[in-house]
C-alpha cells in the first residue's frame, strides 16, 4: 500500500462523516420543526379557549397523588356561587397540602376542562395561554440560530 491508498481512505472517512453529520442536522431541523409546530397548534387552541366562559371558584385539595414530576393535587373545586361542585378533580398549579386556593374551571372549549376533569390555580389562567406562543417561538429562534451555526443560514455578527 502506498501513500494514496491512505489519502483515499482518509477522504472516503470524512466524507462519510460529513454525511452522517449532514442526517443529525436534518434529523435536528425536523425535531425542531415538529416541536414548533406543536407548540404553534395548541397556541392557536390556547387562544381560542381564552375566548370561553371561565367560571372562578374555590380548590380544596384533598389528597396528592404520587406522579414521575412529584405530587399532583387532587380534591374539590366549588364555584363561586356553589352552583358548580367537580368532585375528585386535579388543580394545575400549586396548593399548601390539604390547604384551599382559587380557580377558575372552564367547561367548555377545544381543551375542555370538563373532558380533562382538571382546574387552573388563578396564577395559571392568565399566564397560560402565552405558554405555547413562547414555546413556539423558542423553537423557531432555536431553529434559525442552529441554522446560522451550522452555516445554513447568513446572519451578520452571528459567526460559526
Amino acid at each position: 500500500m502506498g501513500p494514496m491508498s491512505g489519502d483515499r481512505r482518509g477522504r472516503q472517512g470524512s466524507a462519510r462523516s460529513r454525511a452522517v453529520r449532514g442526517v443529525q442536522r436534518v434529523a435536528v431541523y425536523v425535531m425542531i420543526g415538529a416541536f414548533a409546530l406543536i407548540f404553534l397548534v395548541l397556541a392557536v387552541i390556547t387562544t381560542i379557549d381564552a375566548q370561553e366562559p371561565v367560571v372562578w371558584g374555590t380548590f380544596t385539595e384533598e389528597y396528592c397523588q404520587e406522579t414521575r414530576k412529584g405530587c399532583s393535587s387532587i380534591g374539590t373545586w366549588v364555584s363561586d356561587d356553589r352552583t358548580i361542585t367537580e368532585t375528585d378533580i386535579r388543580l394545575d398549579g400549586w396548593v399548601e397540602p390539604g390547604g384551599s386556593v382559587r380557580a377558575g374551571y372552564q367547561p367548555t372549549g377545544i381543551i375542555s376542562d370538563t373532558e380533562n376533569d382538571i382546574v387552573h390555580a388563578a396564577g395559571w389562567m392568565s399566564v397560560g395561554p402565552f405558554v405555547p406562543w413562547a414555546l413556539a417561538l423558542g423553537m423557531i429562534i432555536w431553529g434559525l440560530m442552529q441554522a446560522a451555526a451550522w452555516g445554513h443560514l447568513k446572519i451578520r455578527g452571528f459567526a460559526r
